[in-house]
């Protein structure tokens, strides 16, 4: 199964796994959110997230997908150093809820590897690909010593709804503790990361990685039930330029259900050109 395939989900709920937590939010975390971004690393765009986020001191956790890490060894590199996280986001962003113990611990493995060949860092959480969860890919991402990662607010980005609407959607739904899912093959997520990080601040949030956030939980918080993904999927427009900062209102936007939302496969498969030699 390739990245951008049509998946369905299987009845495995999360709440099933035995003493193995699966993290939407900080129980306790306090006045502190966490920005996670999906699907990198993108040359063109990766840099930019990055400088946007050294500008603004702020730090993020990245799931990185583990041959566009293979493929551009020096973007995941350059999260590591600047202070961020990075987590695991599977080998080829298949969908691994159907898939057995074995052939889950083959794709967490070798994801891992890599990232830890470039990093120097043990891999200490993984994201599902289209938050979807089954008793294999769990009991692996136990084995790998791995913690299943999801979220609580989730702006659809991936359906490119425009700046405006993602900051909107994300104001709307935090709250003390958060995980927000942003994605990083989307230029209009870029646009609207420096707003949407001063919004947040504004409102007292601390931004921090998901180490710091789940650091002061003692257990993950609930949710009513595990997200969902939609079938429809475009891939992505990356030539968006210049942005004007919209006036965020928080009137025009109604949450999902916190814990559900629909999650979009990569915006490609195999990135190209390969990158020059570092």
């Amino acid at each position: 199964m390739l990245p951008g395939d049509t998946l369905r989900h299987s009845n495995f709920q999360p709440q099933e796994a035995q003493d193995q937590p699966i993290y939407r939010a900080a129980g306790k975390g306090g006045k502190r959110v966490a920005l996670t971004f999906d699907d990198g690393p993108y040359p063109g765009l990766t840099e930019q997230y990055l400088a946007v986020l050294e500008a603004h001191q702020a730090t993020a956790t990245f799931f990185v997908i583990g041959c566009r890490a293979e493929r551009y060894p020096h973007l995941v590199r350059d999260m590591s150093s600047k202070g961020h996280e990075v987590g695991s986001h599977s080998w080829q962003h298949a969908c691994l809820s159907k898939v057995n113990s074995l052939g889950a611990k083959e794709d967490l493995l070798r994801t891992a590897r890599t990232l830890e060949s470039i990093t120097g860092k043990p891999v200490r959480y993984f994201r599902p690909p289209y938050g979807a969860l089954g008793p294999g890919v769990m009991e692996a991402a136990r084995e790998l010593d791995e913690s299943v990662v999801l979220w609580n607010v989730d702006p659809r980005d991936w359906t490119n709804p425009g700046p405006q609407a993602i900051i909107q959607r994300v104001l709307a739904q935090v709250r003390d503790g958060s995980i927000i899912l942003l994605h990083e093959g989307r230029p209009g997520t870029l646009q609207a990361l420096p707003i949407l990080i001063r919004e947040l601040r504004q409102q007292g949030y601390e931004l921090v990685t998901l180490s710091e956030l789940l650091s002061s939980s003692e257990k993950p918080s609930a949710a009513a039930s595990p997200p969902q993904k939609e079938k429809g999927y475009r891939p992505p427009s990356v030539k968006e330029t210049t942005y004007q900062p919209p006036s965020v209102s928080r009137t025009t936007y109604s949450p999902p259900q916190a814990g559900a939302g629909d999650k979009a496969p990569p915006a490609e498969q195999f990135p190209a050109p390969l990158p020059p030699k570092r």
